[in-house]
């Protein structure tokens, strides 16, 4: 997670770095024969699938001019350019799979609903329904109420609204919402994986660079590291044009649940790991580290260079982003208090900890 700004390709480090974790926890498991064939191949299809979704991060491709601050970049990995209805189909089995299946002989109604909603996006984001803006302003009230009110009872349905509201939000743009959501289905394989694995012992720092990674990774698929990429036409949407000036907050609030909500999905897909206080610790640490070593390469630059560069852009962009990033992921992470709570039954521990290949007496 070193200062990377304006050098787009050494990004991809962190790509690689991910992906050759996830090749030693493949070998690692190979390793051990302690369980059946069954659980092993379970155990073993999970790493692969998110070493598959960390290299498909890989592929970029720049838009714009090579030079002006206009310019900016996209993923242009095959799964997204050339098979996004794959890529969408596949993280949505894997995200109701692993975190709301294991959840529905307790809650087979919020489950149910999860499914439904899930279906629903589908229809959106493949066979081009066209839900009317009053639908998504409508689920958007139910989101907020239920995250307040009812976040416990409902946790499926509310995290399926979310995936539903991003296709508002993304304008339906494939080439977004998919890295998006294999991004969340990764990070919950990758965690479950651990829960599941008797052989690992849990780590607070496997969770915890997982959940960083995720965090930071998602702003490729969302703006390309760059402001350049920002888009405001679903705001616009909403509002007319004569009154862009005097509704500029409001204009500024959709862009911050535009942004904002997908990187809550990616700690609401970790939230039972984030309970623990070191993992908690590790992943603000390794946030707050990038957004100060970013901040060191920007002094140093501009000592020596002009800041009215594109390369000053780009930094203080990423900046902005990081930064951005790593507020709302703090705010969105349990609080203190969420370590009172009860010691839970043995029933409630399988639905915290989505283990579907694991058998829970």
């Amino acid at each position: 997670m070193l200062p990377t700004a304006y050098y787009y390709g050494s990004r991809r480090g962190v790509v690689l770095a991910g992906a050759f974790a996830i090749a030693a926890l493949v070998a690692d498991s190979l390793r051990k024969r302690a369980l059946g064939l069954r659980q092993q191949f379970a155990l073993l299809l999970a790493p692969i699938f998110v070493g598959c979704v960390l290299l498909n991060f890989y592929s970029v491709r720049q838009l714009g001019p090579e030079t002006g601050g206009a310019s900016t970049w996209t993923l242009d990995s095959p799964l997204y350019t050339h098979a996004t209805w794959f890529a969408l189909i596949v993280s949505k089995l894997v995200i109701y799979w692993v975190l709301m299946a294991p959840r529905g002989r307790l809650r087979p109604s919020d489950t149910a609903a999860a499914a439904g909603l899930l279906s629903a996006s589908v229809l959106v984001e493949l066979a081009g329904a066209n839900l009317p803006r009053e639908a998504f302003l409508s689920l958007f009230v139910a989101l907020a109420v239920g995250t307040l009110t009812l976040r416990h009872q409902i946790p499926s349905s509310l995290f399926a609204g979310a995936l539903l509201l991003l296709d508002h939000l993304y304008g339906r743009n494939a080439s977004h919402l998919a890295p998006i959501e294999m991004l969340i289905a990764g990070v919950a394989t990758l965690l479950a994986w651990q829960s599941a694995n008797p052989t690992v012992r849990r780590s607070a720092w496997i969770a915890g660079l997982t959940v960083t990674v995720g965090v930071y990774l998602m702003f490729w698929p969302m703006v390309g590291f760059h402001l350049a990429g920002l888009d405001f036409a679903f705001m616009f949407q909403w509002v007319p044009a004569a009154k862009y000036d005097q509704v500029w907050g409001l204009i500024a609030l959709g862009v911050v649940v535009k942004l904002g909500l997908p990187l809550v999905l990616v700690v609401a897909a970790a939230r039972a790991h984030l309970r623990d206080r070191g993992t908690r610790v590790i992943v603000a640490t390794t946030l707050a580290s990038k957004v100060a070593l970013l901040s060191v390469l920007i002094a140093c630059y501009a000592i020596r260079h002009s800041m009215a560069s594109e390369q000053a852009t780009a930094m203080l962009s990423e900046l902005v982003l990081v930064l951005f990033g790593s507020c709302i992921t703090l705010l969105a992470m349990p609080s203190s208090m969420a370590l009172a709570e009860p010691r839970p039954t043995t029933a409630e521990t399988c639905v915290s900890h989505p283990a579907s290949w694991q058998t829970c007496a």
